[in-house]
């Protein structure tokens, strides 16, 4: 998932997109899945959904339609239109989808495309129903490893071995399973019949596990026995191992056979994990996983960008696919936050001594484009914004060079990301 400019949300919010359901349409739905029977469809509660409707195939009406400047909505919407000043103008509306399954309302919706294709964004939160039959891929908000509270998986294969981390992905067409490893934040791929069981684990056993989870389950069985608590492990196929809420928190075995349908609802006592700096240490304009460092000079040169500081003393290197947490130095809830996949100018360095000009070589700076910003293969995850400090986590599929910047700004982190 690209994510170009963020809104800042509320922890609530944020906690409500944990699941991303991605149709063979096309059609994405961000939230969590609240139910799910057992060999049927599942009902999301999705708070943020990107659909394609093709009018030959449904009536598509506007309703409220209004023009507004791009500058006046909240950054969730701009981050759609990254190529667009906040002067542009963009349609919002209330988009009403008729079909043959019947009518569905989005309100809250931002228009991308008009014509044979009618293509919105709807920001408002309501459930859907998804047959499983559409569903292409079933993905996961990456944990922040970084916290130290918090829960993770464990996923246990058919070959003895053991893995912490997180399971990102499951391609319900092809039963691919992506996994992040949470000792170097690498990704794994493999297939679900190599998988004997996942685990959830808490980052620390300690902690109460009722404010370490987003959402609690409710487990209806075939003989109307309705049990709320969480599932601690799949045996997929098998049976489950569920953690009852109660005085002494029972621990039961249910065979999948015995059971109806799954459900989650929204856990009261959940706190978003967040990586606290001690007091007195936010005298630097950015922390990465708690340590200083300083931003670099980013400045603007006809139609580019240049980060001046040339790459071979970039401090901060990261590993593709390794979850990082930035702390940076904000000037208000609403900044902008962009990032870019920099490519390398080359620039002859040279020396005088006395009436002798040396040629010291070549060093190479980080520069991109305005285009640069819209395509990139990243994946960030906002957690806060308490006025002063941005605080978010990201990683990065492809190595390279990148450039994250608040625009307006001439101050960026610029990172090497090495394969």
């Amino acid at each position: 998932m690209i994510i170009i400019a963020l809104l800042c949300p509320t922890l609530s919010s944020l906690a409500q997109r944990v699941d991303i359901i991605t149709t063979t349409s096309g059609n994405i739905y961000e939230g969590y899945i609240s139910k799910q029977v057992v060999g049927g469809d599942i009902t999301i509660v999705s708070s943020r959904t990107s659909i394609s409707v093709s009018t030959k195939d449904a009536d598509v009406e506007l309703s409220r339609v209004r023009k507004r400047m791009l500058g006046d909505l909240p950054q969730e919407y701009a981050a759609y239109f990254p190529l667009l000043s906040d002067e542009s103008e963009v349609k919002t509306a209330t988009v009403i989808v008729t079909d043959k399954s019947g009518t569905i309302e989005y309100p809250k919706s931002v228009i991308l495309e008009e014509g044979t294709v009618c293509r919105f964004v709807s920001f408002s939160t309501q459930p859907f129903n998804v047959k499983i039959s559409d569903i292409w891929l079933s993905t996961k908000v990456p944990y922040n490893f970084s916290s130290e509270s918090g829960i993770y998986d464990q996923i246990s294969l058919n070959n003895g071995d053991d893995i912490d981390g997180q399971m990102l992905s499951e391609d319900l067409v092809s039963r691919v399973i992506r996994f992040r490893r949470k000792f170097d934040g690498s990704i794994i791929s493999f297939s679900k019949d190599d998988v004997l069981s996942l685990r959830c684990k808490q980052v620390n056993p300690e902690n109460d596990i009722w404010t370490q989870i987003p959402y609690c389950d409710r487990i209806c069985k075939t003989d109307g026995t309705v049990l709320e608590g969480v599932i601690r492990a799949k045996r997929f196929g098998k049976k489950i191992e569920f953690q009852v809420i109660g005085t002494y928190d029972e621990m039961v075995t249910i065979p999948v056979k015995d059971i109806e349908r799954y459900e989650k609802y929204p856990n009261g006592r959940y706190s978003l994990p967040i990586l606290d700096l001690d007091e007195g240490e936010e005298a630097s304009n950015l922390y990465v996983n708690g340590e200083s460092y300083s931003t670099s000079p980013l400045v603007h040169e006809k139609d580019k960008y240049k980060v001046k500081r040339e790459v071979d003393s970039l401090k901060i290197n990261l590993m593709s696919g390794s979850r990082t947490v930035f702390r940076y130095k904000a000037r208000s809830r609403t900044s902008s936050l962009r990032v870019a996949k920099a490519k390398l100018q080359k620039e002859h360095w040279f020396s005088q001594s006395n009436v002798l000009i040396k040629d010291n070589g070549t060093k190479f700076y980080p520069v991109f484009k305005e285009r640069d910003v819209a395509s990139q293969n990243f994946d960030i995850n906002f957690q806060e914004n308490d006025n002063n400090y941005m605080q978010f986590d990201l990683s990065f599929d492809t190595s390279g060079v990148y450039v994250i910047f608040i625009e307006g700004s001439n101050e960026c982190i610029a990172v090497n990301v090495r394969p």
